[in-house]
């Protein structure tokens, strides 16, 4: 790990400091220098250089350090692995052959998947490989019965759907665990780093838990050729909005509960989109415009145009839901709506990937 960890931050920093997009400009450059002073196999170098690479252009204005957080990462041509529990690693050392103990539950769900890349991970003093496995989907029978259900993301709700369900948020339980990590961090015992040791990811575990359940219990009503509308959040933390909602926003995991819908729903055969996030909140879903107020009460809406009222997350569902008329022309379903793909993400792809450790 230390090893994959050096070359990685190598071929990383060369390719910030040279501007390298390329990822054959940057194996030509770095190659060589990275076989030079590491003891990695040539497929553990080429997938260093590669995920070195791809993390360049996914942080493109914030520098990573790669040794914090030690890891390898895995294709078809550096390990092997099957449900019956066998394993090869490429090390520095060889190739390391393992017998691991598969649940039963994977074995039955996952066994026909197909097997692809892999990361070796470090949690604590245990290892964990987690395997991604991936499988053909047929395409979404796409009738004029489908529905449309758009998902509004938030922080006092966790999720709202267009078809009226709510999903509260836990900001309580949040609260009270960051509260009992600064009182640890402030008081600076042996006792109290030992009890931090013990919070470590339990906010991350417990909200990963969270996420999943209220995914499973929305993708539940979801039927093959049905499409799920939900906004676009990039860059939401890029503004400075105060100490309080800053830290609200860092708690907040609305990009994984968005990736564990989109796959479940791929799996279901259903549709994901995803379009604008600007104005949703704040536009009537009935008549459409901005002139709107919010009384007391900030979950509540009130449109100064039509009057309309109703829930504030549920009013930006039902804008969510309608922004999608334009991909729904896409695809072939209306024939009477103005077409406007640029501003609209549609997730068709035939193939799901699952992640199991």
């Amino acid at each position: 790990m230390l090893e994959f960890s050096r070359a990685t931050q190598f071929a990383y920093d060369y390719a910030r400091a040279n501007r390298i997009s390329s990822w054959k400009t940057l194996h030509e450059k770095t190659y060589r220098k990275i076989r030079g002073f590491s003891m990695l196999p040539s497929q553990l170098c080429c997938k260093a250089i590669k995920l070195a690479l791809e993390t360049k252009r996914g942080c493109r204005n914030r520098k990573v350090d790669f040794r914090r957080e030690l890891s390898i990462q895995y294709d078809h041509r550096s390990y092997s692995f099957d449900f019956s529990g066998r394993c090869s690693l490429a090390t520095i050392n060889g190739r390391l052959r393992l017998d691991l103990r598969v649940p039963e539950y994977y074995a039955k769900t996952y066994g026909d998947w197909e097997v692809r890349g892999a990361a070796l991970c470090r949690s604590g003093k245990d290892l964990f490989l987690n395997v991604i496995v991936a499988k053909d989907l047929p395409a979404p029978a796409i009738g004029a019965s489908s529905r449309t259900i758009g998902i509004d993301l938030g922080i006092n709700n966790l999720a709202a759907t267009s078809d009226g369900r709510f999903f509260k948020g836990v900001n309580n339980h949040i609260a009270r665990l960051q509260g009992l990590r600064s009182r640890l961090q402030s008081k600076g015992t042996k006792s109290a780093k030992r009890h931090l040791k013990n919070l470590s990811g339990r906010q991350k575990r417990f909200m990963r838990s969270i996420n999943h359940e209220v995914s499973r219990r929305i993708v539940s009503r979801i039927n093959s050729g049905d499409m799920i509308v939900m906004e676009n959040l990039h860059g939401i933390r890029s503004r400075r909005r105060g100490k309080v909602l800053n830290r609200l926003l860092s708690g907040w995991s609305f990009f994984q509960l968005r990736q564990l819908i989109e796959y479940k729903a791929l799996r279901k055969g259903a549709i994901f989109v995803t379009v604008p996030a600007h104005y949703s909140s704040r536009e009537c879903s009935r008549c459409h415009e901005s002139r709107t107020e919010r009384p007391g009460n900030a979950g509540f809406f009130h449109c100064l145009n039509c009057g309309y009222s109703c829930n504030a997350d549920l009013n930006a569902s039902f804008n969510l839901r309608d922004r999608a008329d334009a991909a729904r022309n896409v695809l072939g379903l209306f024939v009477n709506q103005p077409i406007v793909g640029d501003s609209i993400s549609y997730s068709g792809k035939p193939t799901a990937s699952a992640v199991g450790s």
